[in-house]
């Protein structure tokens, strides 16, 4: 540690000594313990309020193979995509198909709801 940041360590716990035997109270004498605790585990570091995080001390990426998130789920199929499944017998669906199947009928739901005709009363 340097020389001042246990000085003031130091100092600290002597005062704290010194009001435990005057009879003050002893919540102002654990928080005054625990601040103390914390100046020396916190001595020599940058940026007291921080704690570094920005200087680059965090990983910004997950190692390979040990990621936090769980796998893509399979893709499900909407009702409609089922429906037209079932009506091209196209057996079972993989993946794959599955979401070709799913882009197919949003696409034609798209088109059906931008190109029907508007009524406009007035």
């Amino acid at each position: 540690f340097p020389e001042s940041s246990y000085g003031a360590a130091a100092a600290g716990v002597a005062a704290t000594a010194a009001q435990v035997a005057a009879g003050a109270p002893t919540s102002f004498v654990e928080a005054q313990k625990e601040a103390a605790a914390n100046r020396r585990r916190m001595a020599g570091t940058d940026n007291l309020l921080a704690g570094g995080y920005i200087q680059g001390d965090m990983r910004t990426a997950a190692p390979v193979g040990r990621s936090s998130k769980p796998p893509p789920a399979p893709e499900r199929m909407l009702p409609q995509a089922m429906l037209k499944a079932q009506m091209d017998n196209l057996g079972p669906v993989d993946q794959d198909r599955a979401a070709y199947l799913n882009s197919k009928v949003l696409g034609e739901a798209c088109r059906d709801r931008n190109t029907q005709n508007r009524i406009f009363l007035g």
